[in-house]
C-alpha cells in the first residue's frame, strides 16, 4: 500500500517513526520557497496517481522545513536547499537524491526505477458483450419508434388527400 504523508513543522519524530517502516520518496520543502510552491501541484498529483494506480510498501512524504531540526534520521542531514527530494530507505538511510525535472512523469519514473512498486491490475469484466447488445436494442427500438411515427404521419396525409379527392367528385 502506498502511503501519502505530510509532516508539519513540529512533527519531526513522526518522520523518524514512518521511515522505520517503509522505503520512501521524501520532499523537504519550505512553504515560502517559490520553487516549492511551483512543484506543489505536481507532488499532489503524483500522490493521487500512486494511491490510485500503484501498489507497494512505500511512502510519499513531504516534510516542512521547520521539522528538520527535530529529525534524527541521517537522511535529513543532507538537505541543503529547497525543495530537496530524496529516496530514503527503510530505517532512515539515504538511498539517493532526485535531481530530475519536477514533473509527475519524471518523478514517477524515478520511483519506478528506485522503489519497489507495481502497477495495479484491473480485473476484467465478465459479460461486457451484453451491455453492447442492450445498447443496440435500445437504438433499434428508438429508430423503429421514430420510423413508425413518421409512417403514421405520412399515412394521415395520404388519407386526407384521398378524402379530399372523394369529396370533389
Amino acid at each position: 500500500m502506498v502511503k501519502i504523508i505530510s509532516i508539519g513543522p513540529n512533527e519531526g519524530d513522526a518522520f523518524d517513526n514512518e521511515i522505520k517502516k517503509n522505503d520512501a520518496l521524501v520532499k523537504f520543502y519550505d512553504p515560502y520557497c517559490p520553487h516549492c510552491v511551483a512543484m506543489a501541484q505536481s507532488w499532489k498529483d503524483l500522490g493521487k496517481m500512486l494511491e490510485k494506480d500503484y501498489d507497494g510498501e512505500i511512502s510519499l512524504i513531504e516534510v516542512h522545513a521547520d521539522a528538520l531540526p527535530k529529525i534524527k534520521s541521517d537522511a535529513a542531514k543532507n538537505v541543503k536547499g529547497y525543495p530537496t527530494i530524496l529516496k530514503v530507505t527503510k530505517g532512515g538511510k539515504l538511498g539517493g537524491e532526485y535531481s530530475g525535472n519536477r514533473t509527475v512523469e519524471d518523478m514517477l519514473q524515478f520511483i519506478k526505477d528506485k522503489l519497489d512498486i507495481t502497477k495495479k491490475t484491473t480485473p476484467t469484466m465478465k459479460g461486457g458483450s451484453n451491455k453492447k447488445k442492450i445498447k443496440s436494442n435500445r437504438r433499434r427500438t428508438f429508430k423503429t419508434k421514430r420510423k413508425n411515427k413518421h409512417n403514421k404521419i405520412k399515412s394521415r396525409r395520404v388519407n386526407k388527400r384521398r378524402n379530399r379527392s372523394h369529396r370533389k367528385h
